[in-house]
C-alpha cells in the first residue's frame, strides 16, 4: 500500500508538489494529461490552482481527480 497524500501545492508549469504520509515530497507533472479532453479545463491556471486534497487524493471542484496510487508512483522525488 502506498503512502497517502497529506499536502498538495500547485506549482509553476502545471506541476503538483505532493507531500506524502511517509515524509516524501514529490512532483507530479500534469502536462501529459492535457492530451485527454477530461483534463483540458486544467489548462486554465486559475482552475489548476484551485486544487484541493479531498478523501486522500487531489481534486478540482470535487469532480476531477487523479488516482492517489498513480500520483505516488508516477511523481518524481524532490528535496523539500
Amino acid at each position: 500500500m502506498n503512502p497517502t497524500i497529506t499536502k498538495v501545492e500547485p506549482t509553476i508549469e502545471y506541476f503538483l508538489k505532493l507531500t506524502f504520509s511517509n515524509g516524501e515530497v514529490k512532483l507530479f507533472d500534469i502536462n501529459p494529461y492535457f492530451e485527454f479532453e477530461t483534463f483540458h479545463g486544467l489548462k486554465d491556471i486559475t482552475t489548476f490552482n484551485q486544487v484541493e486534497l479531498i478523501n486522500g487524493t487531489v481534486c478540482w471542484n470535487e469532480e476531477l481527480d487523479f488516482c492517489p496510487d498513480m500520483l505516488y508512483t508516477d511523481s518524481k522525488p524532490i528535496n523539500s
